[in-house]
């Protein structure tokens, strides 16, 4: 007669005993008066600092310096724009103005004034044979060296 073999369950060691969770312990829960920080929309982002974020100001050496011209009938006169090496420009006419800084990409200047979106002008600097001297062209306007005063 053959027997099978016999297998025993483990016996548990009586000197080791399973943890026992803490009565007094318990789990955080989270404070519902706590609530995520809301942006304030009547905020506005800060126009970003030139020297520290994103393609830097530059006007090309031809263009540094003061230039009026552009519309002969707008309402506020010529403009008188003043370009500086750093990348700063201003510009003025008889109705107001605006100042901030340029960078230059190729043909086109990108300007950045505080408190309104950048915009961009097509530009070139030629020499102009009748009038002895180089003319600044911005979007297809003349501006001539010196500033305005219409």
């Amino acid at each position: 007669m053959t027997t099978a073999p016999t297998t025993t369950e483990p016996v548990p060691d009586p000197t080791t005993t399973e943890p026992v969770p803490d009565p007094t312990t318990t789990e955080p829960v989270p404070d519902p008066t706590t609530t995520e920080p809301v942006p304030d929309p009547t905020t506005t982002e800060p126009e970003p600092d030139p020297t520290t974020t994103g393609p830097q100001p530059s006007v090309p050496e031809s263009v540094v310096g003061s230039w009026c011209g552009g519309q002969n009938d707008a309402p506020g006169g010529h403009w008188t724009y003043v370009f500086s090496g750093d990348g700063s420009v201003a510009a003025k006419n008889r109705e107001g103005g605006f100042s901030g800084y340029v960078v230059t990409q190729g043909d086109v200047m990108i300007f950045y004034v505080e408190g309104s979106e950048p915009f961009e002008s097509t530009w070139s600097v030629s020499y102009e044979e009748a009038l002895g001297t180089n003319l600044l062209f911005l979007d297809d306007y003349s501006y001539v060296p010196g500033g305005c005063d219409s």
